[in-house]
């Protein structure tokens, strides 16, 4: 009688074989689902930035038509707080007094709460944590929010009248770079020479220069370039429409990202890694930001 012998194993070559099929599959397959991965969070700060910019204009419904504050005053010293990062929430601080406190409720990223609910939808999955190096976050007395989307500090209690096309203007977008700062806001561009705080700090009431951020120092972050997913950002209009549109086409440093329209593009200058280095100006404010921007 003749007995089948049976094989129980793959053969070294066979073996093989299977491993580079699947190492194969695996390099084919990675990338796809990196790229799925980056697409969702983009959807995700899309939908979060949207809701941020539904809840200014709600904000704006309840005063008037007027937008939020960016930069809150200083009530000790009758002045303006430009230059300063404000703390979200505006009491996870222990030891500010309560005159601080209600300052500092009075930024955007505070004052919208009511509507939004959630200071969560301030941050965006991807960017990189930058905190303050002389705070100590230890000590907070309740969770602090992140955040990704900043303010365009030039709409401060502006009236939406005053904006020539609330259909092109940024409202909400971007303005830390790669970064989500913890526990703090910062409006970018924003008014930085502004009389006392009895005189608003707004479009039309000043005779101000605008904040020019060109590199990681001005906001402390360890990742400045202006590409959040992909080479581009998220940007919400003044009319709270939220869209991701792609910024430094050219990064040699030389070459003007908006030759042709100084609207066109946050920056105007780019260097390797999509990290700004400046911003064009027009008549001594950002001209991708001013009020009466006229968009092509």
């Amino acid at each position: 009688m003749n007995h089948k012998q049976i094989r129980s194993a793959f053969t070294l070559i066979e073996l093989l074989v299977v491993i580079a099929i699947i190492a194969i599959l695996a390099a084919i397959l990675f990338p796809v689902f990196a790229q799925a991965k980056e697409a969702a969070k983009k959807t995700t700060a899309i939908s979060n930035a949207k809701q941020m910019g539904t809840s200014m204009l709600m904000y704006a419904g309840d005063y008037d038509d007027y937008f939020p504050i960016a930069v809150p005053p200083n009530s000790s010293t009758n002045t303006w707080r430009t230059g300063e990062y404000i703390d979200t929430p505006s009491d996870w601080r222990p030891g500010l007094t309560a005159a601080a406190y209600a300052d500092r409720s009075l930024c955007y990223a505070n004052s919208i709460q009511p509507y939004m609910k959630n200071y969560g939808i301030l941050a965006a999955e991807g960017g990189v944590e930058s905190s303050l190096k002389a705070i100590d976050y230890s000590t907070a007395t309740k969770p602090v929010a992140y955040n990704s989307f900043t303010m365009n500090g030039f709409l401060t209690m502006a009236s939406q009248s005053e904006v020539a096309q609330v259909s092109a203007l940024p409202m909400v977008w971007m303005g830390y770079g790669k970064s989500k700062s913890k526990g703090f806001a910062y409006a970018n561009p924003q008014f930085t020479s502004c009389a006392a705080a009895s005189v608003p700090c707004r479009w039309g009431s000043q005779t101000a220069s605008g904040w020019m951020w060109v590199n990681s120092t001005d906001y402390n972050v360890s990742n400045a370039s202006a590409w959040y997913y992909g080479k581009g950002m998220v940007i919400v209009r003044a009319d709270s429409s939220a869209k991701f549109r792609n910024v430094a086409a050219v990064t040699d440093g030389v070459t003007w990202n908006n030759a042709s329209n100084p609207t066109n593009d946050p920056f105007n200058r780019y260097v390797a890694g999509g990290i700004p280095v400046s911003m064009l100006v027009c008549n001594g404010l950002s001209c991708y930001f001013r009020l009466d921007a006229e968009f092509k």
